[in-house]
């Protein structure tokens, strides 16, 4: 008899359409590389990136069940923008956003699939030598537990 197991990249494209319903940039799923920055990236980014997931198995006695799942998924923002203080302000406001809405109700609560997350942020930047732009990086690394569901 095979176990019915929630599939955790769903939640992806949950959170993808909440940084939607909040942001105008170009939001994708996908995987992040850093190579290359400047020429990649012409307008500011959201990329939401699957990492890994762990799963336990059920031992024979119902007391050693585990039947919650740890995802962890990276959340990328990416802004091109003029030096400045003005520009590293709204970064920084963007980012808050951004936490915001991934401890939103609608992703956390007692009926959603999240029962809680935990979120580590890192900065990153690249500066152009040839033009007037630099490119910042905040990375929000998110270990969910999520509630599987039976069917």
């Amino acid at each position: 008899m095979t176990k019915a197991i929630i599939n955790p990249y769903d939640l992806l494209y949950k959170v993808e359409g909440l940084l939607k319903n909040y942001f105008e940039y170009d939001i994708e799923i996908g995987f992040f590389k850093t190579e290359n920055l400047m020429e990649k990236f012409t307008t500011n980014k959201i990329v939401v990136e699957p990492l890994s997931d762990y799963v336990e198995s059920e031992g024979l006695s119902s007391a050693f069940q585990v039947k919650n799942i740890n995802f962890v998924y990276n959340v990328h923002l990416i802004i091109k923008s003029k030096a400045g203080d003005e520009a590293f302000k709204k970064f920084l406001s963007e980012r808050q956003k951004i936490l915001e809405v991934l401890y939103n109700d609608e992703l956390i609560g007692l009926d959603t699939r999240i029962l809680s997350q935990s979120i580590k942020t890192n900065f990153n930047t690249e500066i152009s030598k040839k033009v007037m732009y630099d490119i910042w990086i905040c990375t929000f690394e998110i270990t969910a537990k999520l509630r599987n569901r039976r069917k």
